[in-house]
């Protein structure tokens, strides 16, 4: 059982670097938005999509090892945390343990906090392009007419921006 903790412990820890750089990246992300630098923000988008195929790698590696824990525990995998795996353990590995949830649960807060960040400053950003759309489409469209009955009508005939063209 002592080879399973320790390729666990290895395992967490480089999980600890791949969610440490996707904070870097989601930081820079912001900053990307921010400055309007698109390619920055593509550049960025590849690195986010390729970390976090490698993240997904590792939470298969840590599923497989988790699961040998359990059955040499003799419990099931499902529900097994690792403060519980980390009490199991002896030392040194329960408290490498422990640090690694450590820094994983603090990852996680700082994680979901930037990704809530970013998603109001994207959403933002989007509301100002629709707003200039808007804005647009109300100058290039014709003035409202009331017809004799009463009704409001548009004239047929008006200008339309398409391609950056009337």
């Amino acid at each position: 059982m002592e080879p399973l903790f320790e390729d666990l412990v290895t395992l967490l820890q480089k999980e600890v670097g791949l969610y440490g750089r996707l904070l870097d990246l989601m930081t820079q992300e912001r900053t990307a938005v921010l400055g309007t630098d698109m390619d920055l923000l593509r550049d960025n988008t590849e690195d986010k999509t390729s970390l976090l195929l490698k993240i997904r790698d590792a939470e298969g590696e840590r599923q497989t090892i988790v699961q040998g824990l359990a059955e040499s525990l003799g419990g099931p995998a499902t529900g097994l945390r690792l403060r519980d795996l980390s009490r199991s353990a002896q030392e040194p590995y329960a408290s490498q343990l422990e640090a690694c949830r450590t820094h994983l649960s603090g990852l996680a807060k700082s994680i979901s906090e930037a990704g809530a960040r970013n998603v109001k400053l994207i959403n933002h950003s989007l509301d100002l392009v629709r707003n200039s759309f808007s804005f647009l489409r109300q100058l290039t469209s014709p003035d409202t007419v009331y017809h004799h009955t009463g009704r409001m009508l548009s004239p047929d005939c008006g200008g339309r921006v398409l391609s950056g063209e009337f």
